[in-house]
Formats: structure tokens, C-alpha cells, sequence
């Protein structure tokens, strides 16, 4: 969870391999907009897909940065 008055840059990133059988995602309680790429990169190893999220929310400000893989990213708001 985050500060419901959240001002950052979002850097997220979302790896999965073709072996894992579905794509991951990113998920938020603020409207962000992912994108996907369409062909695999074996440039690190196990041919991956990403999903992605670079965006500013609020006023900006910190860089907020997530990478992982095979695993969904999923930002929620604090009370």
C-alpha cells in the first residue's frame, strides 16, 4: 500500500517466460496505462514478454520502481 495522496513516477515492470504459461499483469487503484510487448526477448536468459507501466501520478516526484518476474505487480491505496 501506498499513500492515498501518492505524487511519484511509477517505473513498473512485469517479466514472465514462456514457460509459464499466462502473462502477468500490473494492477493499481490509480488509471495507469500498461503496455505489452508481442515478441519474446531471450536477451536475459528464459525468453520473457514484458508488461509496463512508466507514468507520473499526482504531481510527480520520487521514482517509485518495481521489477520482478513472473509474479503481477498490484499498487493499492492506503486509507
Amino acid at each position: 500500500m501506498v499513500p492515498r495522496d501518492l505524487s511519484a513516477t511509477l517505473e513498473l515492470e512485469s517479466a514472465y517466460t514462456n514457460n509459464l504459461g499466462h502473462a502477468t499483469r500490473i494492477e493499481s487503484d490509480w488509471p495507469l496505462t500498461v503496455t505489452s510487448t508481442k515478441d519474446w526477448d531471450s536477451s536475459e536468459g528464459t525468453p520473457r514478454k514484458y508488461v509496463r507501466v512508466r507514468q507520473t501520478i499526482g504531481g510527480g516526484g520520487g521514482v517509485i520502481r518495481v521489477r520482478t518476474v513472473n509474479g503481477n505487480v498490484i499498487l493499492r491505496r492506503g486509507n
